[in-house]
């Protein structure tokens, strides 16, 4: 997959999931976006009409980002298990990843590769 990409069907049917970084062990970070409720983690707020699937403010989950094997997530796309969405726009993953840093929610693992992919 490619960093921007979203999907649905790895979690739910709800919650959008995001490609917003990788490593070179052929795994990327994902995280979902979630509704804004207070509290929460503001580190990365995306507002409707910022891409077609966010109906109203909603936020980054960064304490439930993950990693998974790109190898792993590419046969999930090909076999329909992963219902593909359209991917962020270059501003809005900037933002992501840019979060991602900034949280102190974010998995180290996940900042250090998030870092990486800033540089």
């Amino acid at each position: 997959m490619k960093l921007g990409e979203t999907f649905l069907g790895l979690i739910d049917e709800e919650h959008l999931c995001v490609v917003f970084a990788g490593d070179l062990h052929g795994e990327v970070c994902v995280a979902n976006l979630t509704s804004h409720r207070v509290p929460c983690d503001e580190s990365c707020v995306i507002e409707r009409g910022e891409h077609p699937f966010v109906q109203h403010r909603t936020v980054v989950s960064y304490q439930r980002a993950f990693t998974k094997a790109n190898a792993e997530l590419d046969a999930q796309k090909a076999s329909g298990v992963l219902r593909m969405r359209e991917p962020v726009s270059a501003s809005l993953l900037v933002r992501i990843q840019n979060g991602a840093v900034r949280s102190q929610a974010t998995p180290r693992k996940i900042k250090e590769a998030t870092r990486k992919v800033l540089t």
